[in-house]
């Protein structure tokens, strides 16, 4: 979600998650293979299971 709530269009999703990681030097992922990871990440920090099954 943008700041204003609005969704995001994938291109700009693709943009902010790639451009950081070509400038950190990090191997290549697609965001589709990342979702395990994100969801461990907000599961321990806290959200809610209810709320991550959406």
């Amino acid at each position: 979600m943008h700041e204003s709530g609005e969704a995001f269009m994938i291109k700009q999703l693709r943009r902010r998650a790639y451009r950081p990681r070509e400038l950190l030097g990090l191997r290549r992922v697609r965001l589709y293979e990342a979702r395990p990871s994100c969801f461990t990440f907000l599961a321990n920090n806290g959200v809610p299971a209810r709320i991550l099954a959406r």
